[in-house]
């Protein structure tokens, strides 16, 4: 069994202290799915998941095993069960409420139980973000570590605008990359609309990656084309698999009307893309993530991209270089971000950005 509760910069003792609680997502939906994912490869020693799986979930009950293999997922409900939720739910350590479920309606089984409220419905990048920072909060409510502030925080994001033709270029297939063709994916599908996807990544998996890329194992071959075929055994899009570097790209990658969606770890790939843009025509979203914070931002043909490439050591520094690049709340919030603000750009042809920290408190501003 592969190892996904490694690369946290807590510590072990910290990391021991998770492994002895017990959380549950109350609820069944993309966002519910995500922040059980999220529960889980944070470390927790059981995050299990309640409610009846509906249509609009990103997983079955098996493939989340499979990913999470000591999430128990149950199928009780809260309100024709009630002497099994009046008994399980206050006997856990924490609570994340989605799917439908709303503060009030969960507060009365759950005691003196700490209730993080998740919304379960809305647009699929709001759904991750929600999911994200829900589980982040969770955490540092539960076990907060030194100078960590557990406040709940305010998540207002603009609506994206309905799609018409939606193309997008995924530069970079690991952490971000994963979880923008994901929300995209999905937000399409909610949309009704059938998207391209060019996913574009010369790597393989490496252990250190498996914290925050679930969907990948070792061993498993290139990741734009393990991506590709997952993400099209679930949503009727066309995927299309570029197992090489940007640069390398031909310009029949780029169609009028794609927008590039860099998901990239170094300056030198950032240079690249922002050719890419101005050469194609293209709008280009770019996002960064760190273990604990993260930004995005979107940038239209002509803009000056912020960055200067070069062969210095510090210009080609990249996430491969740092043992802690990022942790799966992290990527799961400016993935979704990223998926967010490039919805808007392909619909308005307007720039929107983000940025996220979650310490000493979670915040996200919308830029």
């Amino acid at each position: 069994m592969v190892d996904r509760f490694t690369s946290h910069d807590w510590g072990d003792e910290y990391q021991a202290l998770l492994a002895t609680k017990s959380v549950a997502v109350i609820g069944r939906s993309f966002g519910a799915d995500l922040a059980a994912i999220c529960l889980q490869c944070l470390g927790f020693g059981h995050a299990h998941l309640i409610g009846q799986r509906q249509e609009d979930c990103f997983l079955t009950d098996d493939e989340l095993r499979a990913i999470t293999p000591s999430c128990s997922v149950g199928c009780w409900d809260l309100d024709m069960d009630m002497p099994l939720s009046r008994h399980a739910l206050p006997s856990l350590d924490g609570l994340l409420a989605g799917g439908g479920h709303d503060r009030a309606r969960v507060e009365q089984w759950v005691g003196a139980t700490p209730l993080v409220a998740l919304d379960g419905a809305g647009p699929a990048s709001v759904q991750g973000i929600c999911a994200g920072m829900g589980a982040e909060l969770l955490r540092a409510t539960i076990a907060p570590l030194e100078q960590e502030c557990a406040d709940e925080p305010r998540i207002q994001v603009s609506d994206a605008p309905t799609l018409q033709r939606p193309d997008f270029v995924i530069a970079g297939c690991g952490g971000l990359g994963t979880i923008a063709s994901l929300v995209l994916s999905y937000a399409c599908v909610q949309q009704h609309k059938q998207a391209r996807f060019t996913l574009i990544d010369p790597d393989i998996p490496e252990r250190r990656n498996l914290n925050r890329q679930f969907f990948y194992a070792l061993e498993q071959g290139n990741k734009a084309e393990v991506l590709a075929e997952s993400l099209a055994a679930r949503y009727p899009h066309e995927y299309v698999a570029v197992p090489q570097y940007l640069e390398k790209c031909s310009a029949r990658h780029f169609r009028p009307g794609s927008v590039l969606v860099g998901c990239l770890d170094n300056s030198a790939a950032r240079a690249t893309a922002a050719k890419v843009m101005n050469a194609r025509s293209i709008p280009y979203v770019d996002g960064g993530a760190g273990a604990h914070a993260g930004q995005v931002a979107t940038y239209l043909p002509g803009d000056n991209v912020p960055m200067t490439p070069g062969p210095t050591p510090a210009q080609r520094a990249s996430c491969q270089d740092n043992p802690i690049p990022s942790v799966i709340t992290t990527n799961i919030v400016v993935g979704s971000c990223l998926a967010h603000a490039a919805l808007y750009v392909a619909s308005t042809g307007e720039r929107m950005g983000f940025r996220y920290a979650a310490r000493p408190r979670i915040a996200l501003r919308q830029e």
